[in-house]
């Protein structure tokens, strides 16, 4: 909307004509540090979720997964060699 629509249009109008409000300062602090906190308390459950993850995908899930893969390895180099001299 171009600015002269802005000032032919009946709402614009009407909001133009609204007194402005400010918000109260201390309710406004107070909105911010709930927000805040509630920020830095996700942030802290979203980092020790990480830590976890981090720690169970090193210490359990990569060693597993190398494990299994050796094992398939291995198996498959044992058939090819079998049957290589005909067992």
């Amino acid at each position: 909307m171009r600015t002269d629509e802005m000032l032919k249009d009946p709402v614009m109008q009407a909001l133009a004509g609204l007194p402005v409000r400010e918000p109260d300062r201390r309710r406004a602090e107070r909105t911010r540090a709930r927000c805040r906190a509630a920020i830095e308390r996700q942030l802290a459950k979203d980092l020790f979720l990480d830590r976890v993850a981090t720690s169970f995908s090193r210490r359990i899930l990569e060693p597993a997964l190398v494990a299994a893969l050796s094992a398939v390895f291995l198996i498959e180099v044992a058939r090819r060699a079998l049957q290589l001299y005909g067992f």
